[in-house]
């Protein structure tokens, strides 16, 4: 029995859940010195600020948990925010040889980032995996969107306030690397 080339880490169902989020945002301006708008959760009862983010329902796609749980927890309804970055996906029916940094695209609504979070603990295989995405808001705030066990506030933040009020660092680190893309790919130099 051969080994697996690189160092493997293998799961089965009961050992991990699939979940994603978004990082939302108000549709950037024209201008470019308008600050960025972010959408964060406050937890009244927990006293924390989080990014929108849930369980994958059973058949459903990583892309449609991300859209679902956004709106259900923030109330906004949104879609997906198309940005300039790095990817290492192909281009579908494209053959190309895949590279450590990939290559830079637009538009692209790919999942820009992935925590994989051991909730178990110490050797204990329970895993959650958390595909991030990049959204914007498409209408008014909705009532009543979210779920009878939630009880977060949405609450919106410019980009130079929103990662200082993130109560976990990885949340911040996520948020950080949004607004980098964002930033990147829609908001130029005027001078």
């Amino acid at each position: 029995m051969a080994a697996p080339k690189f160092p493997t880490l293998q799961l089965f169902s009961p050992e991990f859940l699939i979940c994603a989020g978004a990082i939302l945002f108000q549709p950037p301006r024209d201008r470019p010195d308008s600050p960025l708008q972010v959408c964060i959760l406050f937890h009244p009862q927990k006293d924390e600020y989080l990014l929108p983010k849930g369980r994958k329902d059973i058949s459903e796609n990583p892309y449609h948990t991300a859209l679902r749980e956004t709106y259900e927890e923030t109330g906004y309804p949104c879609d997906f925010l198309p940005v300039r970055m790095h990817t290492r996906a192909p281009q579908a029916g494209e053959d190309i040889k895949d590279t450590a940094n990939g290559r830079e695209l637009f538009p692209l609504t790919e999942p820009f980032a992935m925590t994989f979070r051991n909730v178990g603990g110490g050797t204990d295989k329970n895993y959650k995996m958390i595909w991030w995405f990049i959204a914007k808001v498409t209408g008014e705030k909705q009532e009543g969107t979210m779920t009878a066990s939630e009880g977060f506030q949405s609450c919106w933040f410019s980009e130079t306030e929103v990662v200082e009020k993130l109560t976990f660092e990885s949340d911040r680190d996520v948020v950080r690397k949004a607004l980098e893309l964002v930033r990147a790919t829609y908001v130029t130099d005027s001078t």
